[in-house]
């Protein structure tokens, strides 16, 4: 490579460098050179970071030449293709950014640009190039005659991508047609073909890549003829992949009593189990016959699988007859799992479709008479049974177990919201119980979780952030949900300028090197494994909660002022939004963006308290429309300081995915509005107008919510002055009589600390939360010294917090 163009790839790959020298450096070598691929790409590249409006319109003279440059030149080194495939990307011709891999290969086949072809498509998440790619890859390495091990290998690789291809467009509802037309062209007429070509297979991992193609293909019985002498050969010892594959299998009876049979000499399998008792009952075979044959597996029979399956053959054996378990099942199980965490879900799953209907306290009568006085001093015995029937269940045997209390505090919000809110006495009331049952066990991950929601929703998100600091972050394997806690509308209601628990970002950080472990999994011939790395890194590209992270951090950096985070957000929407499409679009879908939601909402119990924490009154009410119109909101933003359209064609993208229902708070709604005005170039008089109405927000219109509103109303306000304050082109409009908007915002930022401030947190927040802790607003719970200090406290910072942005 020499010194001009390291001196061009030096310029483009710094932001702030002159793109004019690039040009002149390209437009040289050009003539110079005009037969050299890469020159013209950099001159293409270079000219549109220097003017990215004339690449616009699709007949614009720019476009004509990046057409000639793709359709004639045909790229073909590594260098020219990896910089005319970024250029297509920030073009968003996503389609058009890896077909030029495909017409290079047509043109100047190598294996270089294969394997570089596949690595892009992993990367963006494009099966079906992942499958071309691929296939052209073997046509590279050794004889196909002398089927060379690494000829083999990527035989394999191709067959992998061609089942995960056709199982994605299966998943996002593509054509009927289409999907038929893909296995029979794609998968039966070219993968299988080559697949049955490598028999015998020399692995368990061959076997799965080749049976789940014939269980797409509904070739079950060629599945069952390849496992079944395997299974006999090692005595029921099977790949779990492959004994999936064969249990599902639709063979005939007796055949499946066979494999049933072998596999439960090794496996303790509920899954297995089911299939055995539901082919006995087709057989025909008598009930006795079925369990005594159960009972014949010495070393399982008395494990957990074992007992729920004969509940299931009982129910199996007894349509009709009204009975569904056996009193000698129920006893073997009560016996068994009475002091376990499993024994209540288990008796609900069972009696469920009890006919008839088996009442709890029937049911609570049976099981206590076989326990007798083995359970009174197990907790978890005792919270068991509550669980089955906690209106006359005896509660003062469980004051200090934490699952009943955190129970108990589910059941207080779910009677206490009625209308689907929170009222700020139940809250604090929860609080003092959850905090108690801590000093008694203090390392309860339920009891942690809870209290870093309540507390947040009272707008106290720095003692959220000790609990999950003290417990949640050592044990945490729930990011995202804990994440959706922290951090909901956190830049607003915490006026911090420190990120809360960075340290859950690790996951996304190893997200990058996703692409690298699946294409290591495919080099040690780990096939089953390629699969689910492949969603885990689609899910993770897609997360909700990442993007919001992301949006979060740059509201924070304009309330303190912290420019370094706002230029990321263009480069990661772009990322996202090219992943998207590749994972999504090209198998039918209109590119619309939708986001992978990997919060784990039944961790709070039930629907109803998540109804109620996703309610409007809960801080953690945000969607997907409102996180796209926050979006919006930092790019109209950005364009309107730079005083420029860059983000035009984001900004359309999003609203266009914006649905009826953002979630916004009114004073959310208000600040967009003044954004949205300024951006479309309105009078300075309108924007003033709406400004002014700030000061309403200020009434006290809270009802009986003194909690996250109050310091997120502020914090939007104030948010929305400074960001305001710090944009040189707002000095520039003048409203009637000559007054000036900048004057004005600092004046209202003036009076926001010393009037405003004291009077929200001081005389109004914390004069009512005194009387919740008081007694005098009713509250029924007598809250003791430290936990009204350590509120009253918090309260405290909150104010000086707020008063020093």
């Amino acid at each position: 490579m020499n010194t001009q163009v390291q001196q061009v790839l030096n310029i483009l790959q710094n932001d702030n460098a002159s793109y004019k020298q690039a040009i002149t450096i390209t437009n040289q070598l050009v003539v110079k050179f005009p037969s050299v691929t890469l020159y013209k790409v950099l001159n293409q590249y270079s000219k549109y970071k220097q003017s990215p409006n004339k690449y616009l319109a699709p007949s614009s003279k720019n476009i004509d030449a990046l057409r000639q440059l793709i359709d004639k030149t045909v790229p073909n080194d590594s260098l020219s293709l990896e910089w005319l495939y970024k250029l297509l990307t920030e073009l968003w011709n996503f389609d058009e950014s890896l077909k030029i891999y495909d017409n290079a290969m047509f043109k100047y086949r190598n294996y270089q640009t294969s394997y570089d072809w596949f690595l892009k498509s992993l990367k963006v998440g494009d099966l079906l190039n992942c499958y071309k790619s691929t296939k052209l890859m073997f046509n590279f390495v050794g004889n196909r005659d002398n089927d060379t091990s690494e000829f083999r290998r990527l035989c394999f690789w191709n067959a992998v991508f061609a089942i995960m291809h056709y199982k994605n467009v299966s998943k996002f509802g593509d054509s009927t047609a289409k999907l038929e037309k893909l296995k029979v062209d794609l998968l039966q007429n070219e993968v299988l073909i080559r697949l049955e070509s490598k028999k015998p297979f020399v692995n368990d991992q061959e076997r799965i890549v080749y049976c789940q193609l014939c269980e797409i293909l509904g070739q079950e019985v060629t599945i069952v003829d390849e496992l079944y002498p395997l299974l006999v050969k090692q005595n029921g010892n099977l790949d779990l992949y492959l004994k999936n594959i064969i249990i599902n299998c639709n063979t005939d009876l007796s055949k499946a009593w066979e494999i049933c049979t072998k596999l439960l000499e090794n496996l303790n399998d509920y899954l297995i189990l089911q299939k055995l008792i539901d082919v006995g009952y087709k057989m025909g075979k008598q009930k006795q016959d079925v369990l005594d044959h159960l009972n014949s597996y010495e070393s399982f029979n008395k494990s957990r699988n074992f007992m729920l399956i004969k509940f299931e053959l009982d129910r199996l054996y007894s349509v009709g007859e009204g009975s569904i378990v056996t009193a000698e099942h129920l006893e073997e199980y009560v016996l068994s799992y009475y002091n376990k965490p499993c024994f209540c879900i288990d008796l609900q799953n069972i009696y469920r479709d009890a006919s008839p209907a088996i009442s709890s306290e029937v049911l609570i009568g049976k099981i206590t008479k076989i326990v007798g006085d083995k359970g009174i001093s197990s907790d978890i015995y005792q919270y068991n049974l509550y669980e089955l029937d906690s209106k006359t269940y005896n509660q003062k045997l469980l004051s200090n177990y934490p699952e009943y209390v955190v129970a108990k505090v589910r059941r207080k919000i779910m009677e206490a919201s009625s209308d689907i809110s929170l009222d700020t006495r139940i809250v604090l009331e929860c609080c003092y119980m959850l905090e108690q049952q801590i000093k008694v066990t203090p390392n309860e991950y339920e009891l942690h979780l809870w209290l870093c929601a309540l507390y947040s929703q009272m707008g106290f998100s720095n003692v959220a952030q000790d609990h999950y600091y003290r417990c949640l972050k050592i044990k945490n394997i729930q990011v995202d949900i804990l994440d959706h806690i922290l951090h909901s509308r956190y830049s607003t209601i915490t006026a911090v300028k420190t990120n809360v628990s960075t340290g859950m970002d690790n996951v996304y950080t190893s997200m990058e090197r996703l692409p690298r472990f699946i294409e290591v999994g495919l080099e040690r011939e780990s096939y089953s494994k390629i699969n689910g790395m492949y969603e885990l890194y689609a899910r993770l590209q897609l997360s909700f909660t990442r993007l919001y992270k992301l949006v979060d951090q740059l509201i924070i950096s304009r309330t303190f002022n912290d420019p370094k985070l706002r230029k990321e957000l263009s480069g990661k929407l772009l990322a996202l939004l090219e992943f998207n499409y590749h994972y999504k679009c090209t198998v039918g879908e209109n590119h619309r963006l939708r986001l992978s939601d990997n919060r784990d909402l039944k961790i709070f119990g039930c629907d109803n308290v998540t109804k109620i924490w996703l309610s409007s009154n809960s801080y953690m009410n945000i969607n997907e429309t409102w996180l796209f119109s926050m979006i919006v909101k930092e790019l109209m933003i950005q364009d309107f300081a730079e005083n420029s359209n860059s983000n035009l064609k984001y900004i359309e993208y999003f609203v266009k995915n914006c649905d009826v229902d953002t979630a916004f708070t009114k004073v959310e709604d208000w600040s967009f509005n003044i954004i949205k005005k300024l951006y479309k170039g309105e009078c300075a008089d309108n924007v003033l107008g709406l400004l002014e109405e700030y000061e309403g927000f200020f009434v006290d219109k809270y009802g009986n919510n003194y909690g996250w509103l109050i310091p997120h109303t502020y914090g939007v306000v104030m948010n929305l002055f400074k960001t305001l304050d710090g944009i040189k082109r707002v000095g520039s409009l003048v409203a009637a009589n000559n007054f000036s908007l900048r004057k004005y915002i600092k004046e209202q930022l003036n009076k926001l600390r010393t009037k405003y401030c004291p009077t929200i947190f001081q005389d109004h927040y914390k004069s009512n939360i005194e009387k919740i802790l008081s007694g005098a607003d009713g509250a029924i719970v007598g809250f003791d010294d430290e936990f009204k200090s350590m509120i009253l406290d918090n309260i405290n910072k909150m104010y000086k917090n707020h008063k020093n942005l």
